[in-house]
């Protein structure tokens, strides 16, 4: 059990001389308990990747471990350190208001030398997500629907759904999709990243992203089969982009209008936008993957790069960009139960609900393991948020009723209510091989420690 709490013994066990036995190794993986088995993953999994990415001797890691070894888990935070050489970021935490740890590393991208700063804007992706979820709960309060009601009522044009299931029968779908099902990723929905499953290369082939507007994209949505009978089990999926055409319809508003309206501008979240204006492109972060081939970061090539700049296409599950302290101020609000600075956006008991696990123990488990549903074990879904339900199956770093989310280009952020704390980390790096969000949530707590 030492041995997984410091760092240093680990990497001995994993890095010796001698490789460990593979009596061991097994014991490790699979005799200790879960979480204790996360923490070996973790770690093992991490450093590898920073001996391999960053040509560092095995001698090298495991003296720095030792030399900080009674300091803990201090070798993570140094090997952070290590694996931001090439990977930029920002990283703000807070606990009941107070900041307790912000620090930026690194450049806008491979090609451009400028600092990152707060003031860098940044591709948030599917941290949209909640802030969609926010604005339907507003139109919820307001009370023009109900969460299980079926999402016909409103969008019509989703009454008849068919299912294409993973042996390619295809049916007329049995249950009707839910509001509470959109909001949790369990109304059948997928998002086409699966090759082997015929209703996901039915997505794939769709290319719904590049539809001009959401009316466009759910003109093509709605000819596809979902993937699951509705209710059934969790997947991740375009749900949240029908969730902002719900508000689009409940509202009369477009979904850039409504959120600048009614949440951007009570939060002053000021440079929170779907379309970049053009005196905002120069703090732009670069569009940047880990080319796995060559090791190494590289730029998104433009004709595949998202268009934020002349954007129409307002889409509620992937479609804000976003600086380090707007995002913050979204999540202070949710950790002030629905109200920052005076503007009331949801009541407190509104923001519970979302903070609720609202996914079915058998509609959560038949989605599969990680990383196939984008939840870790422990994890299951509230309202636009994830949510720890059972903190004994994860890392010490994760507690419970902590709510999160993270985005494609590795941004991420975690509100822990029980603690008043929040974290955001703003990164611009699709398919970063490092294990950032554990490296995150550790700087954190160290900031914790320090402050306690």
């Amino acid at each position: 059990r030492r041995g997984l709490d410091d760092v240093g013994t680990v990497i001995l066990c994993c890095f010796g001389e001698k490789p460990p036995p593979e009596q061991t190794l097994k014991h490790m993986l699979t005799g200790s308990s879960t979480r204790l088995q996360s923490q070996f993953r973790l770690t093992y999994n991490m450093i590898l990747n920073l001996l391999r990415i960053e040509a560092i001797s095995v001698e090298a890691m495991i003296q720095r471990s030792l030399e900080n070894a009674a300091r803990g888990r201090t070798m993570i935070v140094i090997a952070h350190r290590l694996s931001t050489v090439r990977h930029a970021d920002c990283i703000y935490v807070l606990k009941e208001g107070q900041v307790v740890h912000y620090s930026e590393h690194g450049t806008y991208g491979v090609d451009n030398p400028k600092p990152l700063a707060r003031e860098t804007i940044f591709r948030i992706y599917s941290m949209t997500k909640p802030v969609t979820a926010v604005a339907a709960m507003m139109l919820y309060e307001q009370g023009l629907f109900d969460l299980d009601d079926p999402v016909a009522k409103y969008l019509p044009e989703f009454a008849q759904m068919r299912v294409l299931d993973d042996e390619g029968v295809e049916r007329v779908a049995s249950n009707a999709i839910t509001i509470r099902q959109l909001l949790t990723h369990s109304a059948g929905f997928t998002y086409g990243f699966a090759p082997d499953s015929p209703a996901d290369s039915l997505y794939f082939e769709a290319q719904l992203f590049n539809a001009p507007t959401l009316d466009d994209f759910i003109d093509q949505l709605v000819t596809l089969p979902l993937r699951f009978e509705p209710g059934t089990r969790y997947r991740y999926s375009v749900s949240i982009d029908v969730v902002g055409a719900l508000v689009e319809r409940l509202s009369g508003q477009n979904l850039d209008s409504f959120f600048k309206q009614r949440i951007f501008e009570p939060l002053e979240m000021d440079t929170t936008f779907f379309e970049l204006p053009d005196e905002l492109v120069e703090r732009f972060a670069s569009d940047q993957y880990w080319n796995a081939e060559a090791e190494k970061i590289d730029i998104v090539p433009a004709g595949m790069s998202r268009n934020f700049v002349d954007n129409k296409l307002y889409m509620g599950g992937g479609g804000l960009v976003s600086t380090i302290d707007d995002y913050l101020r979204f999540c202070q609000m949710i950790l002030n139960g629905g109200e920052l600075n005076g503007q009331r956006l949801l009541e407190a008991e509104t923001v519970d609900l979302m903070l609720t696990d609202h996914l079915a123990p058998e509609v959560r488990s038949a989605g599969g393991p990680y990383p196939d549903i984008n939840l870790y074990d422990g994890q299951s879904m509230g309202l636009g948020f994830a949510i720890i339900h059972d903190e004994t199956q994860l890392p010490p770093e994760y507690v419970a009723n902590e709510v999160s989310w993270g985005g494609m280009a590795g941004t991420q952020f975690w509100i822990d209510p029980t603690h008043q704390t929040a974290g955001v980390a703003m990164v611009q790096l699709v398919g970063q091989p490092w294990a950032f969000d554990a490296l995150f949530r550790v700087a954190a707590q160290q900031g914790l420690d320090t402050m306690d």
